[in-house]
């Protein structure tokens, strides 16, 4: 199997790429317990899926992309995940650099890294957050004026996943106060990167620190913050549902492991006849059924909000009145996904042991790095808050962020009637 070509001008059909794709995630997967074990990064398998073009399944076929729509960008992610949800979580930064790009008003910056997605295959990290500073907005990494119209980036990034596999990463930064986003070159000399990720899941995502010293950045890579933080931005419901994604491909990997483990037992069934097995019995049967269901609607709920997000996408240069009421059903489906996905995910990744006894635990099988991995990629952006900004769009009409100091709350009656407004076909 060979990667596409810039001289392919006719997109594939989806199911003829989930077939492509499908014996490179089986090789992925196969190999996903001993680099568990042995704390090996995917390095090869995230450079073979570079190669084939996973990162530019988006990107316009004219660019040597796929064309494909999120849906079914996200059922290909889903599909990775179930054989290594830490190579499905790898890709988040890459997919919100993407959408970005595919939204960019500067035509010559678009050309640019569409075809550096698209021909050159080129994987995208994401190195915004810090430890220690008061809000993940805050930023201590600095971008200054080289005094010849560029600029250097000077600072050090955690939680940068993605980058330690990547061609280029997407770094927040100040500038003269202003927080600024710039797309950084790996191979600088002035560019380190640290594999010191520590969380007890998801541990060869490569979510570990990244460091700038006078790394170049050019004057046209520089994004202003406001230009990701207004209404018609995706990147928080995409964000989000990229680990959503991981957690359904996990819930499904729970329900293959606990199937294959059940059926390869040949003790009696508890209060079972003497010729019976562990499939016969009817509490095995249920927790299996349950898992079962769990996954089937893990999946949905992605689905079901990348849905959401190609309409966002397909509205995205309509007038306000039009297109603000789509992008908040994005935005909503993510967060409710969210909140209903991964109490789900993490219940199922512990109800697979009630199938087995103390075999279930032995840890070869590693049964455990199914809840372990759900948990962690469940901690980014916690659900509680989720739950209260539906809440409070459900009772005021918008999302609470857009409050400013000083404003008061709308009436009931005007809540109502902009609420209802904006959950039109929701």
């Amino acid at each position: 199997m060979s990667a596409v070509t810039a001289a392919e001008t006719v997109a594939p059909t989806f199911e003829h790429l989930r077939a492509r794709f499908a014996p490179i995630f089986e090789e992925i997967g196969a190999g996903v317990l001993e680099r568990e074990a042995d704390r090996r990064l995917p390095y090869e398998q995230i450079d073979r899926l570079r190669r084939e073009g996973f990162g530019a399944l988006r990107v316009p076929v004219e660019y040597g992309g796929f064309g494909l729509t999120l849906v079914e960008q996200f059922r290909l992610l889903i599909d990775l995940a179930v054989h290594d949800s830490n190579s499905a979580h790898v890709w988040r930064g890459h997919i919100a650099f993407v959408e970005e790009i595919l939204i960019e008003k500067d035509a010559q910056r678009r050309d640019r890294w569409l075809t550096r997605i698209g021909r050159d295959r080129d994987l995208i990290g994401n190195a915004w957050s810090e430890v220690g500073n008061r809000s993940w907005e805050d930023s201590s990494t600095v971008l200054s004026s080289d005094g010849d119209g560029g600029y250097t980036l000077d600072g050090e990034k955690y939680y940068t996943t993605g980058t330690i596999f990547a061609q280029w990463t997407s770094v927040a930064a100040q500038l003269d106060g202003e927080r600024v986003f710039v797309a950084a070159r790996l191979d600088d000399p002035g560019v380190t990167i640290v594999d010191d990720w520590n969380g007890f899941g998801q541990r060869l995502t490569g979510t570990g620190t990244t460091r700038f010293v006078k790394v170049p950045v050019a004057a046209d890579e520089i994004r202003r913050s406001a230009e990701h933080d207004t209404w018609r931005s995706s990147l928080v419901p995409l964000f989000q549902l990229v680990l959503l994604a991981a957690l359904a491909g996990i819930a499904r990997a729970a329900v293959d492991d606990i199937v294959r483990y059940v059926l390869g037992r040949n003790r009696r069934a508890l209060d079972g006849d003497e010729d019976s097995s562990p499939r016969d019995d009817v509490l095995v049967q249920r927790a299996v059924g349950e898992v079962s269901a769990a996954a089937e609607a893990a999946e949905a709920i992605v689905l079901s909000a990348a849905r959401a997000l190609d309409d966002a996408h397909d509205v995205h240069d309509a007038e306000e009145a039009d297109a603000r009421p789509v992008f908040d059903r994005a935005r909503l489906a993510a967060f409710r996904g969210q909140t209903a996905l991964i109490p789900l995910v993490l219940s199922a990744t512990e109800r697979i042991f009630e199938v087995g006894g103390s075999s279930a635990v032995a840890a070869p099988r590693a049964l455990d790095r199914h809840w372990r991995n759900a948990r962690t990629v469940a901690s980014h952006n916690p659900v509680d808050h989720r739950a209260r900004a539906i809440g409070y769009y459900e009772l005021f009409g918008e999302f609470p962020e857009r409050r400013r100091a000083g404003t008061t709350a709308p009436t009931s009656a005007a809540a109502s009637s902009d609420a209802a407004s904006a959950k039109k076909e929701s």
